[in-house]
């Protein structure tokens, strides 16, 4: 069974011309290549540089360093040659999308990397498995609060501003939002933050009189 690696983040060039025959690639960074076992392969999208119109997909069965051994002219395409300066990259392609779709043969996975270096992990984004939680009478203004779960949340209170006041939530001592500039007296504003895994918040009211906060709710 093959297993297909897509690493973010490889875009780089080549290091040496090479022939249609050839099944060594030499780049020009290292950065970002994963580490490939027995049994799987990166593809990898080779493009000129000189026209962008011309294209090769191969497939990387061994890395060492900068020096990939490949399986040319895969998915349709056909062997080049290609110059030192061409690009050379990992993306989603025609074979591994079809994997991702249900292909039984195969199987596709991530390469492990930096929360930097790749999408959201699946589970962590914002919404998902979430739900609206009114915290009205358990959440005060001035008062510091902190995420202590392992998603980001979404915070939004209301107030009422009888005039001239304002109010704002700050994030790990970052004012996120604010209501802003003046507003007619009685009228009701809200501001509302992401507040990431690990970060503290806190909603402040200001002005004379202080606006009222009203409610309070979380999508956590």
């Amino acid at each position: 069974m093959t297993t297909y690696v897509i690493a973010n983040n490889v875009n780089t060039q080549l290091a040496s011309a090479i022939s249609s025959a050839s099944t060594t690639i030499a780049l020009s960074s290292a950065a970002n290549l994963p580490t490939l076992s027995a049994g799987q392969i990166m593809p990898l999208t080779l493009n000129d540089a000189s026209t962008g119109l011309n294209y090769e997909i191969v497939y990387v069965t061994a890395i060492s360093g900068s020096s990939l051994t490949v399986t040319r002219a895969q998915e349709g395409t056909s062997a080049l040659n290609w110059n030192v300066g061409d690009y050379a990259y990992c993306a989603f392609t025609v074979g591994t999308t079809a994997v991702s779709t249900g292909n039984p043969s195969n199987t596709f996975q991530v390469a492990p990397g930096t929360a930097s270096q790749h999408a959201v992990q699946l589970g962590q984004a914002l919404g998902l498995g979430q739900s609206w939680t009114v915290l009205t009478g358990s959440r005060a203004a001035g008062t510091t609060y902190t995420n202590s779960t392992s998603k980001p949340i979404f915070v939004m209170a209301t107030v009422s501003i009888a005039s001239g006041g304002t109010a704002s939530i700050s994030v790990n001592g970052v004012v996120a939002s604010t209501t802003g500039g003046p507003v007619s007296p009685g009228m009701a504003a809200w501001v509302g933050a992401v507040v990431p895994p690990g970060q503290s918040y806190v909603v402040s009211l200001s002005g004379t009189p202080v606006p009222t906060l009203t409610a309070w709710a979380e999508l956590r």
